[in-house]
This record gives structure tokens, C-alpha cells and sequence, in this order.
């Protein structure tokens, strides 16, 4: 696969709002990306980062919440 044939792939993703997917497809480029496309991904890991830690401290909150409320405090 090269960047120029992955293009409409990602572009089909990113009509539908599938971040997620677009990474993916990235990354199954052997080659380099050109230097606006690599700044785009960096930012958009670090986006799929962030919202896995949000996920993660979520549910820890959720579920110190619930064994709160079970002790009574």
C-alpha cells in the first residue's frame, strides 16, 4: 500500500467520523508519511490516547463510586 491508493480509504472513514479506522489504515503504510498527513496522525494517537485514558479514569471513578456508596462513605 502506498499514501496515494490509501487516500480515498481514509477519506470514506473520515466521512463516517471513524477516527479509529483512519489510524489503522495509517498504520499499514510501510512508508513514511508526507509531512502534513504525519502531523495529522501524531495528533490524532494522541486523540485516541487521550480518550482511552478518559475511558480507563471513568470507569475507576465509576467503580469507586459504587464501592463508596456500599460502605456508606
Amino acid at each position: 500500500r502506498d499514501w496515494a491508493k490509501l487516500g480515498d480509504e481514509m477519506a470514506a472513514q473520515a466521512e463516517k467520523g471513524n477516527l479509529t479506522e483512519m489510524v489503522q489504515l495509517a498504520d499499514t503504510v510501510s512508508e513514511a508519511p508526507p509531512a502534513a498527513l504525519a502531523d495529522w496522525l501524531k495528533k490524532a494517537k494522541s486523540r485516541l490516547a487521550l480518550d482511552r485514558d478518559i475511558t480507563v479514569l471513568s470507569a475507576k471513578a465509576m467503580d469507586h463510586l459504587a464501592a463508596t456508596s456500599k460502605t456508606g462513605g
